[in-house]
């Protein structure tokens, strides 16, 4: 009986024994990222090169012009407190008062105003096709980075837009984004890492003039973002029109050069 005790207690300790190796071996877990500020406020002039790229996301040379942010002021704007910046647009030699921006920014994030992605996707557009007016139903702030999660969901919902010779359609559009790591950047000399953020914006709707043909558009778009400095790059690539077999090509901003104010210097 003693023996049998004497073996029964030697197994378990052998059992136990074998568990923690193989937790062990199993790893460390991930460390924790640390906290980041991607967009504060403190950037007074931003200026970045704006062109169009072609079907295959490639730089249109001719297309090349500038766009210049300057520093308004501290607001408030649906709900949330921003920084209002006016757009300036230079595709001539001299720069022409354009629009209104506006970002946001808190500890991990980074939200672009509607005014920020009217800008960006207004750049698109095709024989009358254009996503200029298409968020307008979706929402007034976007989070466009997110330093602690993978992905997550801007829209899910059905919207209503023109399309060139079928008209106003509705259709069913998500909008996801999804954290892609980080890349290195140089501005005017300067290399620093960015955060890049991809946007989908997946459009299915069914159209009933044409045979109940089902229409699938996915338009891929990217934010860089770099700490204390905010939008560094973006980018829509371009894409596809089924039924009319008509391609809108992208656009790509890259910021040039930046300053901040004296005491952040």
């Amino acid at each position: 009986m003693n023996n049998k005790l004497v073996m029964l207690i030697s197994m378990m300790f052998i059992a136990a024994f074998v568990v923690s190796c193989s937790d062990d071996d199993g790893g460390t877990e991930p460390e924790e990222k640390e906290d980041v500020v991607y967009f504060d406020g403190s950037v007074k002039t931003y200026v970045y090169d704006e062109y169009d790229l072609d079907t295959n996301n490639v730089q249109i040379a001719t297309t090349i012009h500038q766009d210049s942010l300057a520093f308004v002021q501290e607001t408030q704007i649906n709900s949330r407190g921003a920084s209002e910046y006016s757009v300036f647009t230079n595709l001539d030699g001299d720069y022409v008062a354009d629009s209104t921006v506006y970002f946001s920014g808190e500890t991990n994030k980074m939200f672009a105003h509607l005014t920020v992605l009217q800008s960006m996707f207004g750049n698109i557009e095709a024989e009358g096709f254009s996503l200029e007016t298409f968020f307008d139903q979706i929402g007034r702030w976007y989070l466009i980075a997110d330093n602690m999660a993978e992905s997550w969901v801007l829209h899910d919902g059905e919207v209503t837009f023109n399309l060139p010779q079928l008209g106003e359609t509705d259709g069913n559009v998500v909008i996801t984004m999804n954290n892609a790591g980080d890349e290195a950047i140089t501005i005017n000399g300067e290399s620093m890492m960015a955060d890049r953020f991809n946007m989908t914006v997946s459009i299915k709707s069914v159209l009933e003039d044409f045979e109940n043909f089902e229409l699938d558009i996915n338009i891929n778009s990217s934010f860089w973002v770099a700490p204390n400095v905010g939008l560094v790059k973006s980018n829509v690539n371009s894409f596809k029109l089924p039924v009319i077999n008509l391609w809108v090509e992208g656009t790509e901003s890259v910021l040039v050069n930046y300053t901040k104010s004296v005491e952040e210097e």
